[in-house]
């Protein structure tokens, strides 16, 4: 992102040039100014209202289909969660209400798609998936990889997951 020129105390995109305001050229759509981005703890919160949330519909799908069915009504429930809100225009999910963060797409600052938030999703389900066998060797290595994600904010400028680079996107302060 380059330096925004201010001038007779107007402010002048860096890309184009135009006369701008706010946290996005209306001439051609370039991010002034990037949202502040969410800490770690805010982050881990929002987690936890979600899978508090989640909890109960999964328990139930889980018991009322004991099978590779309710296995898959699950994550359907939970994907379509995820994806539904996150993908919409305020880009939060319940969790992220409550801690005061939502999901942006880290080229525009903006809401981000479904294939994004598909993305986001997707990777936390593959990694999650590797446990399904029953195998201790996989689990280990699920939750290996699960804490890594989780643990990558910590160490990056962006403080993005894994799943957040792979998709794209970042959590910002509301």
């Amino acid at each position: 992102m380059s330096r925004i020129t201010r001038e007779n105390g107007r402010m002048y995109c860096p890309t184009c040039g135009a006369i701008a305001s706010g946290t996005h050229c209306g001439a051609c759509g370039a991010v002034l100014e990037r949202a502040p981005r969410s800490g770690w703890w805010r982050r881990v919160a929002a987690t936890v209202v979600d899978n508090l949330l989640l909890l109960i519909p999964t328990t139930a799908l889980l018991a009322l289909l004991p099978s590779a069915l309710g296995t898959l009504a699950a994550l359907a429930l939970q994907g379509a969660y995820q994806i539904v809100l996150l993908a919409g225009p305020r880009g939060q999910t319940v969790g992220n209400r409550l801690a005061g963060t939502r999901v942006r797409s880290i080229s525009t600052d903006g809401p981000i798609t479904v294939r994004q938030a598909s993305w986001r999703w997707g990777i936390v389900v593959a990694y999650s998936a590797l446990t399904l066998p029953n195998r201790p060797l996989l689990t280990a290595l699920a939750g290996g990889i699960g804490l890594f994600d989780v643990l990558f904010p910590l160490a990056n400028a962006e403080r993005q997951t894994i799943h957040d680079r792979i998709a794209a996107t970042v959590v910002v302060r509301v």
